[in-house]
């Protein structure tokens, strides 16, 4: 090799050295910190704090109803060696199959390395049996469930799934809300890994975002409240709704849909599980003799003078009176429902007697004579089915305590379908609407759809049947009215959404009530639902620690209802119930509104007063 040739390569190779020399030194000085972040990227595993990174839905006091921190059963898929292998133990730690838990553990993939929720809301039981048995891969952390164990009021807050741009809204207040609960920049939970891939808690550190970004949707409805009246549902092991309603403002404090289900397992279309109740539409049954109450104290009303039958007459004539059935449920539920033939219209009012001519004299004086069955014309009739014997002589006060059909049926036919559905309409029944939560559109045929000169449909009408439907929301709006003096609230739910840093952007004032009734009629009206729970149908509703009023109801669709309000001299609190398939509104429903109420009392701190 020449002189030449060697002083070329050497020039070469100091030209290289050179070169990487230069790239060293600019890497060292100028990407180090690149590189360093770069290599612990490579032994750090990153976890959301929050389980979807979506904004808050608190209470009326800032109480997470969302974004619940509790124990979660988190998995590092890459440190997974088998899941088959560690399936067993993981199912029995967590209470449930081997089969689910490791279809669970196969969610990330063979070449996943993000962590993952494995399981929320774990007890301290299992949260210390994970750390008893430790298995490689998987932690207990405290972290942000989306959905609290057991999930809070699921029907209204709604599900979510996962989308390209992140989790999206699928139904409720979570698919109401979307645009402003979508995305935020929230913390995160860092975990380094050694050499050999494992992994300890000691290793884990909270990092938080540099510019926190996310929106709070702000309810009306308390967290004791709806669990109250979640696991009053839970215990009685009963279906059907409450709503519990400040009486002076509108605002849900409560709105139950039982059974709940579980938001994770969301499916549209599933199911019945999936209605709300709290909006769903039912006969209202004897709860509707309110309507007619108030609407025949309002307008000064009489009885007609029907034609009465034998038992009826004889009654009159001065023979025994029978006795007056017993207090449950005495005369809920129709003996059928009548079918009305076309055309029949409603005879003209007939001419009273001597004691019907007196001056504007109240209703409520009577008497009326219930017999255990009323006839509406030749081809219909009614019974009192929990009083076959009828209940005697009544007035308005022991007709509604006792809930008389054939004197309701009687008052019905009196007032006119047309003045029945006018005082609906009054008392908020042929629409409903919630502030913060669009229920869509309804019509009043949705909720009153008889034909009012038709005389059996008004019976029917007149006793909550076929031609009435209400929701549970509807029922409570209308016992706020009859307690709190007169005035028909607008319910709310939202108050409204607020950024991170508490300022708002969109806002649901209360709105002004409507005085529909005026102070006499509300008045009367508080009394005679006081009266049906100290001495009628809704005595099982009396509570231990409030005096209360309220109104039960018993369809022939099999649903039963309780509405009522306390304390009676000022309330607080109207709470309605409604019933899946109950035998009676006297019994479950009303059992149901003293186990709430006697819970909220123990919360409140007047039950050892």
């Amino acid at each position: 090799m020449s002189e030449r040739t060697v002083k070329t390569i050497g020039w070469v190779m100091l030209l290289l050295f050179a070169v990487i020399g230069a790239r060293l030194g600019w890497l060292m000085l100028a990407q180090s910190d690149v590189l360093a972040d770069q290599a612990r990227q490579q032994q750090t595993r990153r976890l959301d704090y929050y389980q979807y990174a979506r904004g808050d839905i608190v209470d009326q006091a800032g109480r997470a109803l969302t974004n619940v921190t509790e124990n979660c059963a988190v998995v590092f898929p890459a440190m997974v060696a088998d899941n088959q292998a560690v399936s067993p133990a993981l199912a029995a730690i967590l209470d449930t199959t081997q089969e689910t838990m490791a279809a669970r553990l196969a969610l990330g993939g063979e070449s996943a390395v993000s962590p993952y929720i494995l399981k929320t809301g774990l007890s301290a039981e299992q949260a210390q049996a994970l750390a008893d048995q430790p298995i490689p891969g998987v932690m207990c952390l405290p972290l942000a469930a989306r959905y609290g164990s057991p999930a809070i009021a699921p029907h209204l807050l709604g599900t979510v799934r996962q989308a390209a741009d992140g989790w999206q809204g699928v139904s409720g207040l979570e698919l109401r809300y979307d645009s402003y609960l979508r995305q935020r920049a929230g913390r995160k939970i860092l975990a380094y890994v050694d050499a050999n891939g494992g992994l300890s808690a000691e290793t884990l550190y909270v990092q938080e975002p540099e510019y926190p970004n996310y929106h709070e949707l702000r309810l009306t409805l308390d967290l004791d409240y709806q669990q109250i009246a979640q696991q009053a549902f839970e215990r009685a092991g009963l279906s059907g709704a409450c709503v519990i309603m400040e009486p002076d403002t509108g605002d849900l404090l409560a709105a139950v849909s039982a059974p709940a289900f579980d938001p994770y397992g969301w499916e549209a279309g599933a199911g019945d599980v999936y209605v709300n109740k709290v909006f769903a539409l039912y006969p209202p049954a004897s709860t509707f003799k309110t309507v007619l109450a108030a609407a025949a104290l309002s307008e000064q009303v009489k009885l007609p003078q029907s034609p009465l039958s034998g038992e009826t007459a004889a009654v009159q004539a001065g023979e025994e009176e029978p006795e007056a059935a017993p207090l449950e449920e005495a005369g809920e539920a129709t003996a059928e429902a009548l079918a009305p033939e076309a055309g029949e219209e409603l005879p003209a009012e007939a001419e009273g007697d001597e004691a019907a001519d007196e001056a504007d004299e109240a209703i409520a004086y009577g008497p009326f004579i219930c017999a255990g069955e009323y006839q509406v014309n030749e081809a219909h009739s009614v019974h009192c089915l929990g009083s076959p014997e009828g209940h005697g002589e009544v007035d308005l006060n022991k007709a509604f305590a006792l809930s008389c059909n054939c004197y309701f049926v009687a008052l019905g036919q009196s007032l006119g379908g047309d003045l029945i559905k006018d005082y609906a309409e009054r008392l908020g029944l042929t629409g409903q609407q919630l502030l913060g939560y669009d229920l869509g559109l309804e019509t009043p045929a949705d909720h009153l759809d008889f034909n009012s000169q038709v005389e059996a449909e008004v019976a029917n009408a007149s006793l909550g049947e076929l031609g009435v439907r209400i929701s549970p929301l509807q029922e409570a709006r209308l016992m706020a009215a009859l307690c709190n003096g007169g005035f028909l609230v607008e319910p709310r739910l939202v108050q409204g959404v607020y950024d991170h840093q508490g300022q708002a952007i969109l806002t649901y004032a209360r709105q002004d009530a409507e005085q529909v009734l005026d102070d006499r009629v509300a008045a009367e009206m508080k009394g005679l639902l006081q009266e049906a729970v100290a001495t009628g149908t809704g005595q099982a509703a009396q509570s231990a620690y409030f005096s209360c009023g309220g109104k039960t109801g018993t369809s022939e669709a099999g649903g039963v209802w309780f509405s009522g309000f306390a304390p009676a001299e000022q309330p607080r609190w109207v709470i309605s119930v409604y019933v899946e398939q109950g035998t009676a509104g006297g019994v479950e429903a009303a059992a149901l509104f003293k186990d709430i109420l006697d819970h909220i009392a123990v919360l409140e701190g007047e039950a050892g007063r």
